[in-house]
This record gives C-alpha cells, structure tokens and sequence, in this order.
C-alpha cells in the first residue's frame, strides 16, 4: 500500500473497516511484521524434524518480508529466491551458488488440455532414489502471493544409476503413467499420454546479476523524508518579528526551521546556520526561524528568543509561532507522512520555490544534507520515488506501477482538499480536489466530493458535469444519481433530470426519493393521475413521510381530475398530518383546509387556513402567505353562496 487513504472520507474501497483499523495502526507506529527477523527452518529428514538455520543461511534479515518464490533462474541445478517486502528493498534475488548441479532434478509436466489442464496443477510425481521414495506435487502457488517455478525440483543426494518418474495425472480416472530413463543433473519435460522423457537442452550461461553489499541502515531517532507526490497549495505566510510577511512560494526556496530555547541541538543548529550564511545565500535559500517557546512552555517567552537570536547575530528571518500555524505545518507533515505523530523539536520545511513542501527533517541534519535536497522538487516523480528510498536500487516503470504513483498523488490532494472543506476554505478545497481529478480521472470519490461542493457555492452546471464524470468511470450509488437529477432541475433540464429519476427507479423499485421525485415531477407535468400512483408506491415504501403525505393528500382534495379526486381519503390523510405535525406546520393545514373544502366543509377550511396564515404571519413570512389569502377568499366566497 503506497499510502493510507483518508479513513473517513474514502469509500473507494470495497470493504473500508479492515482498512481503516490497518491505516490507523499504521499511523500509531504499529509493525507490519512485528519487528522479526526472517526465519528459514531445514527439514532434517528425520522423523519430520526441522532445525532452525536461519543465521547460518543468511537469509535472517530484518525486512518486512511477504513473499517468497523459489526458481531454478540461473539453471545450474539449485534453487534461488525472490523475495519481496513491503519496505526497502522492496524485492531481493538471492542467488544460490551450491556448485554441484549432479545432485538435483527438474520436472516440467504438460498435461493434454482435455482431460488433465496444460499446466498439470495437482498432478503428484514420485521418484525412487536409492531405495527412498519421494512424492512431490505441481501446484499453482506457494505461500501468500507468490507463484514459484513450475518446474517440479527434486534435491538428490548420491543418487546412482537411472531414475523412473510414476505420474499421477490430475484428470477424472486419475490416471498413472510411468516415464523411464531420467538422470540426476538434467531438466526434463513430461507431456501426459506419450510415455516418453524429453530431455531439455542446457539453454547458454545468462548474464549474471550485479552482486550488492548488504547496507545496513544506521539506527538515528533524526528522520529525513523527502516527499515523493508534491502538493500544491501548502504555501505559507508567516508574520515576522518586525510586523513584516514573510511568504513561502515567492520564487525562492524556504527552510522553516522550527526551534525552541530549550532545546540543546537547536541551538547549535542556529550557531551552524549562522556560521554557513554564506553558504546558504549562495545557494538561493531563504530561512524563517520559527520560535515555539510561547506554545511548549505555555507561558510568553518570545522576548526572550528574540534577544537570544540577536546575540547570536542570526542573519535570517525569524517570527513566533502560534498555534493555528503549528496545527498547519503538522497537518502538512500529517498528511505526507503514514505515521502521524506530534513535530518533534528542532524540525525543519524545505519548501521549493512554488511554496510545496518537498522534504521534512525532524532531528538535526547538516546543511549540507538541506542544500543537496534544494533541487529535490525538481526532479521527475520517478526520480523522486528512487532520491526518497533509504536503500539504493531501481524503480520498475511499468503502467500498473505509475498509475500507482497517481493515485497516491491524488490521495494526498483529496486528503488536504477534505481538511480545507472541513475548515471552510472552499476555494482551497476545490483546487485540490481538481488537482486530484487531474491525477486520476476515474478517483470517483474525488469526483464527487467535488460536485457536492459545486452544490455548496450554486454552481450546478459544474456540478452535473462532475457527477457525470464519475459515473463515466465508475458505478455510483443511487443517493449520488439522485443528486444528479436534483442538479439537472436547478439547470431547468427537465427531462434529463425525469429520465435519470426513471432509471434509478428501474434499478431500484424502493428507492424512495426518486419515486417521490418522479410523483413531483408528473404533478408539474400536469398528469395527476401517474403523480398519484407515484405517491401511493413510495408511501408503501416510506409510509409516514409527512411531505409526500401532503401531497398526495393535496392532489386527491383539488384535483379537476374525476378519476383522480377522492375527496373522503384527502380529508382522512390531512387530518392524521396535521395531528402529527401538531398543527403548527403551515403546509399541512393548507391541505387540511383544501381537504375541508373538497368535502364541503368551508367553515372548517376557513378556521384552518386563517390558523396558517397567523403561523406564517408570526414567523416573520407574510409574503409568503398571499397565496393563502387567495384560497381564504375563495372558501368565504362559497359560505355566502351556501348562506
């Protein structure tokens, strides 16, 4: 895994849970493999006993190991290894260098493809060495994801005179076949229904491997981590002592450099700082030292720090950190970094000329570490991905692999855009939730976190365009589609937003928002009579929804429709609203009152309606209650005309 996603606002996973208890483990420090070295067990032959030579084969690593896969590579007789681990190297050949190929045997089977599958999977060989049986078996993997060669690997030891091959073919009948003739030293073939032994030619020597020294990190609590995927928008403005800006992204590299008066190795990195100022201004780099003695210590000592680095006669910048600039500069190192723990004191920002922060340092480095890392940010992202590994080595550059990188590159752009969001900078998040669509097209969740915030700023046309997007490359959820539809009617698209209604209801009969909408949308359309049928089948679905209750109730008291108008069931349903919404909802009594009407009742209906309009008069929305002065007259009108 390249990068934890945001656990929270991530559902590109098909199963998040495990995922997101393995990201939080990873970010509380917690090891993959435990901390434990590679063990390697030798089978002693006696009894089913194994011995453990895991030093002595030299095997004993201390990688995060997942895999390993055995294969005869060089062909002289013995078995190498591949092995991958989940950190550096991330694959490992080792060679075998046994010098005597006499004592082993290679077994290739074929199988006819009718009967028995081509490979031979499940097929069981045994050979007789000697007087001693040995069985061995052709199977299709080898341990948690590896394949390892198909050819069978016979280790023999002394072996004497001719061997003979009894195999058990994987087919119905489970058919044996017996192959004569082999000898130690050799590969062979054996195809299913021939009987005979192929001997496979010695192919010409391969060229070797460049052998590698074995490099042993050096263990340091100082940690240097230049970052692979950039992230744009991380520049900073920090206000200096003299009341002055002091802005990263302006043109120049920038090295923030956080520090404390307390602490011992930041004092001597000021004093290495200062001593090298010309150093560094030759180089272009600019340094704001950043005092954090008012937050650690919890009591305002900044005059103090000032007057520290006066005397020091520091020839940079420097300003007061306050917590709301903290919180951004862990955040930044948050959100590059898996294990997200508080910044330790001294820690350092190399930010490039656009203000991306392109390495973090926690723990004291030389400067001349941070003047090397300076053109970091402007290397390609492969290049990036291969200066960022603790050990030497090579990146494979296949299309899985850089879609990879992408991906990772885009995680990180979602992840800030969400804490943008989240703080209600929305410009912020949209540009970063673009650039990770950029990245990646089909991020779906990206895609549309971004239409949700089109919708937040009213801008619906973007909005569409982004849903649409997403379902170009992904399947989306019916509450997403829905939201399409909704857009589609902000735009006045009508009949998009109608038919994108009527396929999520097609898929999914008892979605009730989208029946509801369609009842809606038929009621507009005029057609009463299908609006009805809509409210009646997502009632089934959702049978105390008060607003499509309303409606239908609504539609059955005023409709000029005969086969639609049920003027009894209107009254019934308007009645059991009003009581659930205490009669104190404005729309419901209006309903009530229509219903009132409907049935003759116009004393009834003008009681109820004028108890709606005081409601709506005394909430402040007396424009909104002429309408219901209109009907107010309409049903004083019909007492005078029964009078």
């Amino acid at each position: 895994m390249p990068q934890t996603f945001d656990n929270n606002q991530d559902t590109k996973l098909a199963n998040p849970v495990p995922h997101a208890q393995l990201s939080r483990m990873i970010e509380q420090g917690r090891s993959f493999s435990g901390k434990e070295r590679n063990c390697v067990y030798l089978n002693t032959g006696n009894d089913g006993l194994f011995t453990d030579v895991s030093f002595s084969s030299g095997l004993d690593f201390d990688d995060d190991g997942r895999s390993v896969a055995s294969v005869d590579w060089d062909h002289d007789g013995d078995l190498d290894l591949f092995i991958s681990n989940r950190n550096a190297p991330r694959l490992r050949f080792l060679k075998n260098n046994y010098k005597d190929p006499s004592q082993s045997l290679l077994i290739n089977l074929k199988g006819n493809g009718d009967s028995c599958n081509t490979d031979a999977i499940g097929a069981r060989v045994e050979i007789e060495v000697n007087g001693k049986k040995i069985i061995k078996s052709s199977r299709a993997g080898e341990g948690f994801l590896t394949q390892s060669s198909k050819f069978i690997h016979f280790g023999l030891q002394d072996a004497k005179g001719s061997i003979n091959a009894t195999v058990r073919w994987p087919n119905k009948n489970a058919s044996i076949e017996i192959f004569r003739g082999l000898s130690t030293g050799n590969r062979y073939t054996l195809q299913q229904g021939t009987g005979e032994t192929l001997l496979i030619q010695k192919r010409p020597p391969v060229p070797d491997f460049t052998h590698s020294k074995i490099k042993k990190t050096t263990k340091t609590r100082a940690a240097r981590v230049p970052i692979v995927p950039l992230m744009s928008g991380t520049e900073l403005k920090i206000n200096g002592i003299e009341g002055e800006v002091l802005a990263t992204g302006n043109g120049k590299p920038t090295l923030v450099f956080i520090w404390a008066s307390w602490c011992g190795a930041c004092i001597q990195k000021i004093n290495e700082i200062t001593k090298r100022s010309e150093d560094i201004r030759k180089a272009g780099l600019q340094i704001i030292a950043l005092n954090v003695d008012q937050i650690s210590q919890k009591s305002d000592k900044s005059k103090d720090s000032i007057k520290m680095l006066k005397d020091m006669n520091f020839p940079f910048a420097n300003a007061i950190a306050n917590e709301e600039l903290l919180s951004s500069l862990q955040e930044n190192h948050n959100i590059h970094v898996g294990l997200s723990k508080p910044l330790p004191i001294p820690a350092a920002f190399l930010m490039d000329s656009k203000g991306r922060t392109s390495v973090i340092y926690k723990g004291s480095h030389s400067i001349d570490t941070i003047l090397k890392d300076i053109g970091h940010s402007e290397l390609k992202r492969a290049d990036r991905f291969v200066k960022s590994s603790a050990l030497d080595g090579i990146t494979i550059q296949h299309p899985n692999a850089i879609k990879t990188g992408d991906l990772q590159a885009a995680s990180l752009q979602f992840r800030r855009a969400a804490s943008e969001e989240t703080k209600g900078n929305l410009k912020g998040a949209e540009d970063h939730y673009l650039w990770a669509t950029e990245l990646v097209p089909e991020y779906t969740v990206a895609q549309l976190r971004l239409a949700k915030l089109y919708i937040r700023t009213r801008q619906w046309k973007k909005s569409a365009e982004r849903i649409e997007l997403a379902m170009r490359y992904n399947t989306i959820s019916n509450d997403e589609q829905f939201l399409l539809a909704k857009t589609y009617l902000q735009l006045g698209e009508n009949n998009k937003a109608f038919n994108t209604l009527s396929v999520i209801h097609k898929k999914s009969p008892t979605f009730a928002p989208a029946i509801f909408e369609l009842a809606a949308q038929y009621a507009k359309k005029g057609n009463n009579y299908e609006s009805v049928n809509y409210y009646r089948k997502g009632l089934k679905v959702e049978p105390n929804n008060i607003k499509a209750l309303n409606n239908l109730a609504w539609l059955l008291a005023t409709s000029p429709d005969n086969n639609v108008k049920d003027a009894s069931q209107a009254l019934s349903i308007a009645k059991k609203i009003a009581i659930d919404t205490n009669h104190k909802n404005p729309d419901t009594l209006d309903t009530l009152a229509a219903a009132f009407a409907a049935n003759g009742q116009f004393i009834n209906a003008v009681q109820t309606l004028e108890k709606a309009i005081a409601i709506l008069n005394s909430n402040g929305k007396k424009s909104l209650s002429e309408n219901y002065k209109i009907r107010l007259n309409s049903y004083k009108s019909k007492i005078s005309n029964q009078k």
